[in-house]
């Protein structure tokens, strides 16, 4: 499949007009999916941020960091959107630059926050309960301590997905969120990120953070909806978590701060 998928990959870098015909996902700080049509399938179509083109080994890296993040994600039993194809592409905007590029499974276009911001309340909460399922996966990935999970995740509702049958798929592979050697989170596109580097780590790798991302990013989308997601919340962590975590690290006013909420509500 890969011979085959590379020529269609570099083909479709920067055609946006033809792509959005096709259909377009909600943008990604640091990337853009387009649905497309190829041979009578639809794939997702993913090209890094034309802002910040990458020098040929920096994309490189990229890719294969990408490989990697999905394979953690995978072995920790998360629902994820296979990954056909992925490789760096020349920079039409500037000569010696790359694009990291893709060409991923079509999981459905329902994406999660959307659901959660306009469909009816019924669907609103199954969507935020599937989210947590997933997340909840990486609580027990190998790895991860009373504190932290096992796989890094960015739990906010735009980075999922909700297919036919209500289950919740992770799509946020751009940027990889891994650690370093000294433990650190790997810091792609760090001159983009409104967060230092510390922050995103403890929203992507703490089980705190992970939960109160996505509990708080949910209320911003649908406010009214506040005290169902945080009983769902709750009442999944009592019957996952050690009782004495429960009081200590996930009180009501420990996941959703008033600070906290302006704050994401302003990303």
């Amino acid at each position: 499949m890969q011979q085959n998928k590379k020529p269609i990959i570099s083909s479709l870098v920067g055609k946006k007009a033809v792509l959005k015909r096709k259909g377009f996902l909600p943008e990604g700080r640091h990337s853009s999916p387009r649905v497309v049509n190829i041979g009578g399938k639809m794939f997702v179509f993913k090209r890094s941020s034309f802002e910040n083109p990458l020098t040929l080994s920096q994309a490189k890296v990229m890719s294969s960091s990408v490989e990697k993040y999905q394979a953690q994600l995978k072995q920790a039993g998360i629902r994820v959107s296979k990954v056909f194809m992925i490789h760096p592409v020349s920079s039409a905007a500037k000569k010696g630059r790359y694009l990291v590029a893709s060409l991923e499974e079509y999981k459905g276009k329902l994406n999660a926050a959307q659901l959660i911001k306009t469909a009816s309340r019924e669907k609103a909460i199954s969507a935020f309960g599937a989210i947590f399922e997933e997340v909840l996966k990486s609580f027990k990935a190998k790895g991860a301590t009373k504190t932290n999970v096992g796989v890094l995740i960015d739990s906010k509702p735009k980075n999922y997905v909700i297919d036919s049958t209500g289950a919740a798929t992770y799509i946020d592979f751009y940027t990889p969120k891994l650690l370093n050697r000294e433990g650190k989170l790997t810091p792609f596109f760090k001159q983009l990120h409104k967060r230092p580097l510390a922050e995103l780590q403890e929203m992507f790798q703490s089980k705190l953070g992970v939960v109160q991302s996505m509990l708080c990013y949910s209320i911003a989308e649908r406010p009214e909806l506040r005290r169902k997601f945080e009983t769902i919340v709750l009442r999944r962590l009592r019957e996952t978590e050690p009782v004495e975590l429960i009081s200590k690290n996930y009180r009501i006013n420990n996941l959703v701060r008033k600070e906290v909420l302006e704050k994401i509500a302003r990303t």
